[in-house]
């Protein structure tokens, strides 16, 4: 939980923030019950980062680890249970895939490497087996991957 001048702040000092959505997910109902309306409201303040020009990463280092579950909290913003936290922080769905890809490449001073499909980086890439940017948010959590490709090499592939 930030407050607007904690972010303004931290875009003055260049600071990047890494967020772990998927915590409004998992822990969204706890967090419910020790934190008080207006914490909630700003709870992982995703969108309150990115209007104050501070750069967004996704990560997680709890369960559920899948990056679908954190794009979906991002961008759906309900608990296990269905409770919505913190509606104004929502993000599309194309702004959690770019922080989970292109801005934590930039995280971790690899963005000339990795982040984005383009000639000359590493062809690490998933296929899903739905397409998330036009798929109902709910589904968002469901999807499966399909094929995955690391290095340029296919090294999971259920489409065969």
């Amino acid at each position: 939980v930030l407050s607007q001048e904690q972010m303004e702040r931290m875009r003055r000092l260049g600071v990047l923030a890494v967020l772990q959505p998927n915590f409004v997910y998992a822990l969204g109902e706890h967090m419910r019950a020790v934190l008080d309306e207006d914490q909630l409201a700003h709870l992982i303040p995703f969108r309150g980062l990115l209007e104050a020009g501070v750069p967004v990463a996704l990560s997680a280092d709890g369960h559920p680890q899948e990056p679908l579950y954190g794009i979906y909290a991002a961008v759906a913003r309900k608990t296990s249970t269905g409770h919505l936290l913190g509606a104004s922080e929502a993000v599309s769905v194309m702004e959690a895939i770019r922080a989970y890809t292109r801005t934590s490449a930039y995280a971790l001073f690899e963005e000339d490497r990795r982040g984005s499909i383009e000639p000359g980086k590493m062809a690490d890439l998933i296929v899903l087996d739905r397409n998330i940017l036009e798929a109902p948010v709910g589904e968002i959590k469901d999807s499966r991957v399909v094929l995955t490709v690391k290095d340029g090499k296919i090294v999971f592939n259920l489409l065969k």
